[in-house]
């Protein structure tokens, strides 16, 4: 990962994140993941709102705990890597703002805006599928016109 970019995901909300530990290791810093995490904490991010922690399985073949990652926002990863003040941050910066450019392009909002509401009519299909057989029955029974 040394020359790669960081890589950019989308969460359960649509939205771009990173992950803090693949920053980390992009930035190169050489103090302990979680120190560095906490440290950058005391910039003022709150967890739900700028990061949410994850539980990640050991890929290092050591015995232990599994180790913590933290899912950033992108804002957040902006932030990060400007106060690095190094070459590292400032490339990690500029491809989460051309990333940022990109995601909010008028054609990817209408992109997410249509797989949205393409969601949505799934959504509606399901719960008209659910309740066909009620309106069948209240029609047999007479409820339709207000009989009963």
């Amino acid at each position: 990962m040394e020359n790669e970019l960081v890589m950019v995901s989308v969460n359960e909300n649509n939205e771009p994140v990173i992950s803090g530990r693949e920053l980390h290791e992009f930035l190169q810093v050489k103090t302990p993941y979680t120190m560095w995490f906490n440290r950058m904490c005391e910039y003022g991010f709150s967890e739900n709102i700028d990061y949410v922690t994850k539980m990640l399985e050991r890929s290092d073949g050591k015995a232990g705990k599994p180790l913590t990652d933290h899912i950033l926002t992108s804002d957040m990863a902006k932030e990060i890597a400007m106060v690095q003040l190094n070459e590292r941050g400032k490339l990690a910066r500029q491809h989460f703002i051309e990333i940022e450019k990109k995601w909010n392009s008028p054609e990817n909002v209408m992109a997410r805006a249509l797989i949205m509401a393409n969601n949505n009519i799934i959504e509606l299909k399901g719960t008209i599928q659910m309740l066909e057989p009620k309106a069948k029955f209240a029609d047999a029974k007479g409820y339709e016109h207000g009989i009963l």
